[in-house]
């Protein structure tokens, strides 16, 4: 069925709707199919909406359905039940309702479907006023996780490791793997408790004839008196009076905006829910969205489902392990000549137990951890993030796209000149400032402009008087109408005139006498130029040096801005950005004309390949887009080449995002307005400016307003991706390791005891990780990116190069060992002898070697601090390596150490011997690693 999206549905649109009818048959089939494989099939369907859908469910048409299958252009799949609310067909999907409308599906909005409704009926059908915030029942969060694919393998391995005889081993391993399930669902509903605190509006509210009712009980339609100090709880238009409104919740600016009932009914004239009313004139407005339908709504809806990160690394990752799994297989069977000495039982547990061995459980719990961890310390340098799987994609951005005005350069403008003397009236009354607590309050633009020409506006209940003239009304600046118009009238002779203005920087003037007050159309027509003024709108201290610090490390930065194309081409050569101003293109759709700055003749497809520092703005992409398509070699070639682009609306800002990942480039936008919101949440990290609730807007929100945010992101990105990748090839490396132990012990018919499996799963490698994850990045960025493509040549050296250096030492120790105490044993072993040489000897090997790997594998420059940086990591390390070798050399029958076991007569023969074998191996592995480190390096020029 055919859908018609609206812009409600934010990032979340759908583009395609099924009937589905529930078949009985069907669900009588998969019961029995559950049953009989003891519950993988009933697993099966809860993992995959598109199987549900295939299996249980028939095709049918809208009358006849039960269910809809949605998909939406992110590509995700749900069922969705279908519900009669009213006479409406309607389904929710996202916590955003559908209904059906002419044969095709549309969000619910207040339109002329619902003029007709009552207010029980609007209530029942739009839901309360409020913003509900779902959050999972713990009972749910654990069947949904400890149902997942990952606990399922959990489950067959414990399975395996019980029938070996690991019977205390796999209880901690289930154990372990619980309590990480409940501290993330009790981090999940601490983070949906501050969202649902944040989201919370509750006040009583005033309607037109005079009731009071709780704010949670409006409805779509409703007409309400707008008062000072009120925070608005849904979306409303003004129809009558002004207002002035802090949207700091929504856009990170606290300087107040002023609003007002206009024929556009644009943005001026909006009251967006969280915003507070701090000067209100007679204001009526009618409500619109409420809930999810909001803007505010939509930030939240973004929020609770974010959008699907690549799955690039976590796919290779998994190859990877099939690949290895593939060796392991193969390896045991090869030593199956040797193992015939078990019973057929055992042989058969020890193989699946092998395949098991290639998968560490604890896998995605480090991951989560790793990425949590630096969430916490971009909080302590003031960065708040809501996602914190965003942080390792910081690490792969190589294209910063910047906003201009608040983000670059601070709020604050400063007059520089203006021509000729009539500029000072146009510019004294061409404003829209109100006098809030006795302090002029609005746009800093109109602040400074009114300050220039010293001139006292005098605010009375009746309007305002400025000098010989008294404002009479106001026509709003806006994108659609980018001039701002009001009508004066000379308190001497009574005669009207219309004063206007232009878009910041350079603003032209015009003015004319008219007649009486007619549409904003037929009085704009008649403006005629008279002059202009020009500010400045000054860079942050900080923004020159911290865009130098991005540029000499040849990361692509750009900005985009809605102003003037000369000044932001300014701004941006004052920042750095670029070295000068060289092309700019222009379009006039009048004369259908492309606009230079240089030679008119200028072959446009050649300049774009030949300069560099391309400014370009909203109307000739435009023009750009219609010409070619995204795949078009002109169109690749002019979003690489352009660094400025101007005079951009919110949408284009968006498409510049898209074009740029078009051409595989990993973008970052930084911005501190609503008109940035569209990009930030279409980049592959967004970062706004907050000092409030607007935190939950952007993936990342920093505190500070200096651009260093998009700095220490990049930094904390890349030491994230080196974590993440050591963490895979450690507990990788690590469980081969053992794996290799494991094999080298069942030729002598021996296994490690339980103790010695939570000894090296537990006690040596957790603590490992755990403290591995508290490694800084270094203080300044470098042009170079993780390689976090675990086929790369670099990274298979790698890992191959200290996995079987590390096998080839344990080989040895055996091959030591056995020749001092070989032992004869009996066919058909039911069991494993869990003590002997062998296994005394594999587990210290394991126990050095585990911590040798880990100082191998660590990834220092160009991203994080040196090991020894990381002292609680430093001094971990050290224990362990010191318990290792003090095992080894200084343990005696009966000793110290209960978990050795080694005859002190055989071990007075070989314990030197296997020393200097275990301390060869790791030097032997260092230094090669270090050699395939500096001629294979795992990472990538920018």
């Amino acid at each position: 069925m055919k859908v018609q999206n609206s812009e409600i549905e934010g990032q979340h649109s759908i583009k395609q709707v099924v009937p589905l009818k529930l078949n009985k048959i069907k669900i009588i089939y998969a019961i029995v199919l559950t049953i009989f494989t003891g519950g993988l099939f009933g697993l099966a369907l809860s993992w995959s909406k598109s199987f549900q859908a295939k299996f249980l469910f028939d095709e049918t048409t809208e009358p006849l359905c039960t269910h809809f299958l949605i998909y939406d252009k992110q590509n995700d799949i749900d069922i969705c039940r279908k519900n009669i609310i009213l006479s409406f067909v309607t389904f929710k999907y996202k916590l955003l309702i559908y209904y059906l409308n002419k044969q095709q599906f549309m969000p619910l909005e207040y339109t002329s479907d619902f003029f007709q409704l009552t207010k029980p009926d609007l209530q029942q059908l739009f839901g309360l006023c409020q913003i509900e915030i779902p959050i999972i029942p713990f009972y749910l969060y654990l069947f949904q996780e400890l149902t997942g694919p990952f606990y399922i393998l959990q489950y067959l391995s414990v399975v395996l490791w019980i029938g070996e005889g690991f019977v205390d081993f796999a209880i901690i391993m289930m154990a372990f793997s619980f309590l990480s399930c409940i501290i993330n669902y009790l981090l999940l509903r601490r983070a949906r408790m501050l969202m649902k605190k944040l989201a919370q509006i509750d006040y009583q509210v005033k309607l037109e004839n005079g009731k009071n009712i709780h704010s949670s009980e409006l409805v779509p339609g409703d007409i309400v008196i707008v008062e000072k100090d009120q925070i608005m709880n849904c979306d409303c238009i003004i129809i009558k009076g002004d207002v002035m409104v802090n949207e700091a919740t929504l856009t990170g600016e606290c300087v107040p905006v002023p609003k007002g009932a206009n024929e556009e009914q644009d943005q001026s004239s909006i009251l967006y829910e969280g915003s507070k009313i701090v000067y209100s004139k007679e204001c009526i407005a009618k409500v619109m969205k409420t809930g999810f339908r909001s803007l505010r709504g939509q930030y939240f809806r973004n929020v609770i489902f974010p959008e699907k990160l690549p799955l690039t690394f976590y796919v290779q990752a998994f190859k990877f392990l099939f690949v290895l799994a593939i060796i392991v297989i193969i390896t045991f069977l090869f030593c199956l000549i040797r193992i015939t000495i078990y019973s057929d039982t055992l042989i058969v547990i020890r193989f699946l137990d092998a395949v098991t061995w290639v998968i560490p459980p604890s896998l995605p719990i480090f991951f989560s951890a790793t990425q949590a961890i630096a969430n916490i310390k971009l909080l302590q340098k003031g960065i708040f993030g809501s996602n914190p799987a965003k942080t390792q994609v910081a690490g792969k951005i190589d294209t910063i796209c910047f906003d201009k005005t608040g983000t670059l350069t601070d709020l604050n403008f400063k007059v520089i000149e203006s021509y000729p003397e009539i500029a000072h009236s146009i510019m004294s009354c061409c404003h829209h400032l109100m006098e809030i607590d006795g302090e002029i309050q609005g746009d800093p633009l109109e602040i400074a402009m009114l300050e220039f020409t010293k001139i006292q506006p005098l605010f009375t209940k009746q309007g305002i008087q400025v000098g010989e003239y008294e404002i009479i009304k106001i026509f709003d600046f806006s994108s659609i109408k980018p001039i701002m118009t009001v009508v004066v009238q000379k308190i001497e002779n009574k005669q009207l005139f219309a004063f206007s203005k232009g878009s910041p920087e350079v603003l032209a003037l015009a003015m004319c006498q008219i007649q009486s007050i007619e549409n904003r159309q037929s009085i704009e027509q008649q403006l005629e130029m008279v002059g202009y003024f020009s500010l400045e709108n000054c860079l942050k201290s900080d923004s020159a040096y911290e865009i130098q610090k991005l540029t000499e490390i040849k990361l692509d930065v750009k900005v985009i801005s809605g102003d003037n194309p000369i000044t932001t081409a300014q701004c941006a050569l004052k920042a750095q950005i670029i070295s000068e101003i060289s092309l700019i293109l222009d379009y006039d759709e009048k004369n259908n004309e492309v606009i230079t700055n240089f030679n008119p003749n200028l072959n446009i497809v050649e300049s774009i390949q030949i300069y560099d520092n391309i400014t370009i703005t909203g109307p000739f992409w435009i023009h750009w887009q219609n010409l070619y398509k995204q795949t078009d070699l002109e169109f690749k070639q002019l979003i690489k080449q352009t660094k400025v682009f101007s005079r951009m609306k919110p949408i284009q800002k968006k498409e510049i995002v898209q074009a740029l990942q078009s051409v595989g480039r990993q973008v970052m936008m930084v911005g501190d307005g609503s008109n940035d919101c569209s990009a930030i949440a279409q980049a592959q990290i967004g970062v706004s400016f907050s000092l409030s609730d607007a935190s939950y807007t952007a993936p990342f929100s920093s505190r500070s307003t200096s651009i260093k945010c998009a700095r220490i992101l990049l930094l904390q990105g890349r030491s994230t991706i080196c974590i993440i990748i050591e963490t895979f090839q450690y507990l990788v490396t690590i469980s081969l390791i053992k794996y290799t132990s494991a094999m080298i012990m069942m030729l002598d018919g021996q296994n490690f005891s339980d103790f010695q499996y939570q000894v090296l799963s537990y006690l040596s490698s957790i603590p490992y990780l755990i403290f591995l994850e508290l490694s800084n990045p270094l203080e300044e960025l470098s042009n170079s990116i993780p390689d976090d493509n675990m086929f790369s040549l670099a990274n298979q050296l790698k890992f191959f190069n200290i996995f079987l250096i590390n096998s080839l030492g344990l080989i040895f120790g055996g091959i030591v060992v056995n020749q001092y105490d070989s032992q004869d044993l009996k066919p058909k072993l039911e069991t494993y002898i869990r003590k002997g040489s062998t296994n005394s000897v594999m587990f210290v090997g394991c126990l050095f070697f585990f911590n040798t790997c880990g100082i191998t594998l660590f990834i220092s420059k160009p991203f994080k601090k040196l090991y020894i940086y990381n002292w609680i990591l430093t001094l971990w390390t050290g224990l362990c390596l010191f318990i290792a070798i003090l095992s080894l050399l200084y343990n005696s029958s009966g000793g110290w150490i209960n978990i050795i076991d080694i005859d002190s007569n055989t071990f007075d023969g070989c314990k030197y011997v296997i020393f200097i074998i275990y301390v060869s191996t790791a030097l032997i592995n260092y230094l090669i690693s270090e050699c395939l480190n500096k001629y294979f390096p795992a990472y990538r020029k920018l």
